[in-house]
């Protein structure tokens, strides 16, 4: 618990189902420093024999509520538009947002391929080499990295509901589009099934125009450098695999965000 006073924990607590620590015990300091929590709520999955399964089962569990995935382990290859872990190790990252669904498929079975030879390496050594995203639609956080890596720039996906005019909210929203604050944005359009989805009215212009056709573009973001490295061939196991060897030989040229 992170609350204040027993009050507080008492009261928090009188809401859930699960077992807990007692407030103020000396585990609770002991358990954030082995897991390296920053932030309330985190939720670390464990195995049966403690050893961590998900450092990050907060934004896992939240996408499968169902269970379906349990025990939850985090994906071989994430999407961008939850970029959990993106800043725990060099990140490739995959963008493929104009591709067919066929291609796409492709695309993910070749880095799949990749992202497991790591994975299996990760649970032996305990260290996390790589991370690995990929970008399906054209969304707030692809739109970032495209920006900041100095790729053609996208229009936004279309939602998959339809959206209304909404009242502003004194500002206090934002666009899942260009990702820029109400306060900046002329108008706001919200889903109207009920998720948490908005688009300025620029954005929901763009979100009319055609996409355009690209070819994926796999990078490497090495945000603890500010830095990122881009591969010039098509995206197959084996090229990105020979990518991360430069990469490690020093033979790539970093690129400023």
């Amino acid at each position: 618990s992170g609350d204040k006073d027993q009050a507080s924990f008492d009261e928090y607590y009188g809401e859930m189902p699960w077992i807990a620590v007692p407030f103020e015990d000396k585990r609770c300091k002991q358990w954030n420093k082995l897991f390296e929590v920053n932030g309330i709520p985190t939720v670390v999955i464990l195995d049966t024999d403690n050893s961590v399964i998900n450092k990050d089962g907060r934004g896992t569990i939240a996408a499968d509520f169902a269970g379906k995935t349990f025990p939850w382990p985090p994906p071989l290859i994430g999407d961008l538009e939850n970029p959990s872990g993106i800043n725990d190790a060099p990140a490739i990252v995959a963008l493929m947002e104009t591709q067919s669904e066929q291609e796409q498929e492709q695309a993910m079975s070749e880095l799949s391929a990749l992202a497991e030879k790591y994975r299996a390496a990760e649970k032996k050594t305990g260290e996390t080499k790589y991370v690995f995203f990929a970008a399906k639609t054209s969304g707030s956080t692809a739109g970032k990295v495209r920006k900041m890596t100095k790729q053609q720039s996208l229009p936004p996906a279309k939602h998959e509901h339809s959206l209304a005019v909404a009242d502003g909210n004194s500002g206090r929203w934002g666009c899942d589009g260009c990702s820029q604050s109400g306060s900046e944005c002329k108008g706001r359009n919200r889903c109207t099934e009920g998720c948490d989805f908005d688009l300025c009215d620029d954005c929901v212009a763009e979100s009319a125009k055609p996409m355009p056709t690209l070819p994926v573009k796999v990078l490497l973001l090495d945000l603890s450098n500010q830095g990122f490295y881009e591969m010039s061939s098509g995206l197959s196991s084996k090229s990105v695999e020979g990518f991360l060897g430069e990469f490690e030989g020093g033979k790539l040229v970093k690129k400023e965000f």
